[in-house]
C-alpha cells in the first residue's frame, strides 16, 4: 500500500509518521512541548489510551487512512487495529502486532505499549467515559476512565465521569472517532461539559 507523505514536511512515502499525525489532528492537537520533550511525552503516553491516538494518526492530512482496518492492512497485521480502536483488548495485543505498527509510524515500541491497558486491570469498553475537566487540561482520552469500577469517578478531580452528553444525552463515540472535541450529535464541546460535572458534585454533597 502506498502511503502519502506529509506535504508540509516532505516525509517519505513509505511510512506513516507519528509527529505530524498528532500535531495535525484537527482541533485535537497537543502542545508542541508535549511532542518534543521525551520526559513530558512519556508521561502523556502513560495516560492516553491507544484508541484516541490511532484515530488521530489515521486522520492526519498526510496519512488519510479511512479506517482502522486500512491502518492494519498498511502494517500487515489485518483487522486487529479495529478492535483496539473500539477499546477491545481481549485477546491482548501481541508484541509482533505492536511492533508492526511502531515500525510503520516510526515510534518506539515502548511508547506504543504505554498506551495499552495494564495487564491484569479489567477494562470496560462501554460506555465510553469522559472527564471534561481533565480533557480541558490535556485533550486526550485517558485509559483510567475505562477501568471497570463500581463507581466511575475521576481520581484527579473527584467528580463523577460523564457517560453521555449532558445536553442531548447521546452516548459518547469511541475516542478514535473524536474528530473534534465535542458531542457528535448536538455539538456541545467537551470543555463545556465540565460545569455539569461540577453541578452534579455540588448536588451530591
Amino acid at each position: 500500500m502506498s502511503l502519502h507523505a506529509d506535504e508540509g514536511n516532505g516525509f517519505p512515502l513509505t511510512r506513516l509518521h507519528h509527529f505530524p499525525a498528532v500535531l495535525r489532528a484537527t482541533n485535537l492537537q497537543l502542545p508542541i512541548a508535549v511532542i518534543l520533550s521525551n520526559t513530558i511525552y512519556t508521561k502523556l503516553d502513560a495516560i492516553t489510551l491507544i484508541s484516541h491516538y490511532l484515530g488521530r494518526l489515521r486522520r492526519c492530512r498526510g496519512n488519510s487512512l479511512p479506517s482502522a482496518y486500512a491502518l492494519g492492512q498498511a502494517a500487515g497485521i489485518g483487522s486487529v487495529t479495529s478492535r483496539w480502536e473500539k477499546l477491545y483488548f481481549n485477546p491482548f495485543p501481541m508484541d509482533e502486532e505492536l511492533d508492526a505498527i511502531a515500525r510503520l509510524i516510526d515510534l518506539p515500541l515502548d511508547r506504543l505499549k504505554a498506551m495499552l491497558p495494564t495487564p491484569g486491570i479489567t477494562m470496560q469498553p462501554r460506555p465510553v467515559r469522559l472527564c471534561a475537566v481533565c480533557y480541558a487540561e490535556s485533550p486526550c482520552h485517558r485509559m483510567e476512565w475505562q477501568h471497570k469500577v463500581v463507581e466511575a469517578v475521576c481520581q484527579h478531580h473527584q467528580i463523577r465521569l460523564l457517560e453521555r452528553c449532558p445536553s442531548c444525552k447521546a452516548a459518547f463515540q469511541v475516542p478514535a472517532q473524536w474528530r473534534e472535541p465535542k458531542c457528535h450529535r448536538c455539538g456541545m464541546r467537551f470543555q463545556s461539559m465540565a460545569k455539569y460535572q461540577a453541578m452534579a458534585k455540588a448536588a451530591a454533597n
